[in-house]
């Protein structure tokens, strides 16, 4: 049977017992191009155009209208680029949802507007185990790249526990090194405000202090100013040593002053005495 036709008004295509108002027995294909020149999958459709569920007028190849699509049994969406090839998966597996690339090649999680510039939200993935984030950075040159301000109510903490060091040196000239540097107050290009921001320049840094200074993936220089603190900590120490020299120097010289004047005086006042007992100041004006 071709096609069949009940008495209830259901149409049967394949069937003499069609369930529904058509029930096709096999594929099945939907568009103007598509028929006559395509065969579908065994019991699938192609459809050419737009498919709207709960919708007239779909937007797009396939627009569901005030309900919801359920993937059960970890399953997963799934990207090909204009070649056909497989790239990137959203998969849902139970309590997890995960983005990879189908190649395991690098992927972007991307949340923003186009053009790229605007990107509000970007975890890349970096080598085989590790990503970054970039809030507000649509190239992360580290594993959390913020380009903007960022307010925090608790603690930042840098692990430094001595057992997780090794090859420990002491810093030395850090007062000639910080005299190297400049303090600056300057305007953010990037940045549309007018805000004026403190700080110094990376290439200066570089120049004395090459540890603190890293270079993103854009050739950018980034300086770390956390540990630029532990450089201050040694430069106020250098000079206040160097302050205790120079005030125990000042005391020693008003010590070895003051012994001198001391000591005049009592040259002075021996010879004094000692003219007094031999009476050649009498008559004499003192």
């Amino acid at each position: 049977t071709k096609l069949f036709v009940e008495s209830g008004g259901n149409v049967g295509i394949g069937t003499t017992s069609p369930q529904n108002k058509m029930d096709v027995e096999g594929a099945a294909v939907i568009g103007s191009s598509y028929s006559g020149t395509n065969t579908a999958p065994a019991n699938g459709l192609l459809v050419e155009g737009n498919v709207g569920i709960g919708t007239t007028s779909p937007e797009a190849k396939l627009h569901v209208q005030d309900g919801s699509i359920l993937l059960d049994n970890n399953r997963y969406l799934q990207a090909k680029d204009s070649g056909g090839t497989p790239k990137s998966i959203l998969g849902m597996y139970e309590n997890d949802v995960t983005l990879s690339n189908w190649a395991g090649g690098n992927i972007d999680f991307v949340i923003g507007t186009p053009p790229i510039a605007t990107q509000l939200l970007t975890v890349q993935r970096y080598g085989q185990v590790g990503a970054r984030v970039g809030i507000g950075a649509a190239f992360p040159s580290y594993n959390l790249h913020v380009i903007g301000d960022i307010a925090y109510t608790g603690n930042l903490y840098d692990i430094s526990d001595v057992r997780l060091k090794e090859n420990i040196t002491p810093l030395e000239n850090a007062l000639e090194k910080v005299s190297c540097l400049q303090s600056i107050y300057f305007n953010n290009k990037d940045e549309s405000s007018d805000k004026r921001e403190v700080g110094v320049i990376a290439q200066d840094v570089e120049a004395v202090l090459p540890e603190l200074v890293s270079t993103g993936n854009r050739g950018y220089k980034w300086v770390d100013y956390t540990q630029l603190s532990a450089v201050l900590v040694e430069a106020v120490k250098e000079l206040k040593a160097e302050n205790q020299v120079l005030k125990q120097r000042l005391e020693d010289l008003e010590n070895d002053e003051f012994q001198e004047q001391n000591h005049r005086l009592e040259s002075r006042l021996s010879a004094l005495e000692n003219a007094i007992r031999s009476g050649s100041l009498i008559g004499k004006e003192l």
